[in-house]
């Protein structure tokens, strides 16, 4: 996973609960469905008032005199909660952050919310994900929550507060131009999330996404399977949501799996994003680099920053490309 920097809060409703008018990456530019502008102006009715609370008056004590016995007593108005959603994070991640956060956000009701309908995307397929083709645990909005900071109301719905952030990630993609992309690189928004996702996983850092989504590219064109390993640790997360699974390295017998998600063994894109990707991962899935990169393997040494870097080859036979690879594997980096 790529190295993190700091992002700006994003007030649950700010710009991004505004009905957005725009027409790209919405059908017949109608803006966004009813349902969601009423959820988006319930949420801005609630943090408003806590706001000019918070912001006028400071943290509001009303001291209110007992009926009976004339003593004071002290109520404080509730603010909203920061929660932080980095990129890289998974929906079973976002949902446990989120109830870690505001408790009243119960983990049931965020599963139920993704998986009964009641949350969508304009982002998703025509027709949406088979549900033969999703894993266990698994959902076709994997990937499609913007990560940042969120500021949730108290007393928020689990509805609301994952449709808000829905529509921050279609407003982010329309706003770095998701919609010719798609054209341009002849895939669907859908695809260009999904790997995006792949590249958040994969990129040591923001420098070289772009030429990781190019070696995406490249083998996708060539028919050749991906061989990105962050597939078969998100099947193996998703599907046993369970962190000390996820956190163990992967086995021979993970690469074994018959699954759309092992790209060892099966050709093409898996069938869902496998986590949100950041602003960075989008615009290089959009705008990946121009190269004959098919292959890329873990440098020993970080770059100037500090950060996880890889070199990039054109093919696995080059006397530079086996000399990164066993300095890889004698570092015990993973290769």
């Amino acid at each position: 996973m790529t190295d993190q920097s700091p992002f700006e809060p994003i007030e649950l409703p700010a710009s991004r609960l505004a009905v957005d008018t725009r027409s790209e990456g919405r059908p017949g530019g109608s803006g966004l469905p009813p349902n969601r502008r009423r959820g988006r102006n319930v949420l801005l009715a609630a943090a408003v008032v806590a706001t000019l609370v918070v912001l006028v008056l400071g943290p509001l004590r009303t001291k209110v005199r007992d009926a009976l016995g004339g003593h004071p007593t002290t109520t404080t108005v509730p603010v909203p909660v920061d929660v932080a959603i980095p990129p890289g994070f998974r929906l079973a991640n976002i949902i446990n952050r989120y109830h870690s956060m505001v408790p009243s956000l119960s983990v049931t009701a965020m599963r139920r919310a993704l998986t009964d309908g009641s949350v969508t995307s304009t982002l998703l397929p025509p027709g949406g994900v088979p549900a033969s083709r999703l894993p266990e645990n698994g959902s076709a909005l994997e990937g499609l929550l913007l990560p940042s900071t969120w500021s949730v109301p108290r007393g928020a719905s689990a509805d609301l507060v994952l449709e808000n952030m829905v529509s921050g990630m279609e407003d982010e993609t329309a706003q770095l131009g998701i919609s010719a992309a798609a054209q341009r690189l002849n895939l669907t928004p859908y695809q260009i999330i999904t790997v995006a996702s792949m590249v958040q996983a994969e990129a040591g850092n923001p420098d070289e996404a772009p030429k990781i989504a190019r070696v995406i590219y490249n083998r996708l064109a060539a028919d050749e399977p991906l061989g990105i390993d962050a597939t078969s640790k998100y099947l193996k997360c998703v599907t046993s949501l369970n962190e000390q699974v996820c956190q163990s390295p992967l086995t021979n017998a993970d690469f074994k799996v018959d699954s759309p998600y092992n790209t060892r063994t099966h050709r093409g894109l898996p069938p869902t994003p496998i986590g949100a990707p950041g602003k960075d991962a989008l615009e290089a899935a959009m705008n990946p680099a121009a190269g004959p990169w098919r292959f890329y393997v873990r440098a020993v040494a970080d770059d100037s920053l500090g950060r996880p870097q890889h070199e990039f080859f054109a093919d696995n036979t080059s006397a530079d490309y086996n000399r990164a690879v066993q300095a890889c594997m004698a570092s015990s980096l993973g290769c």
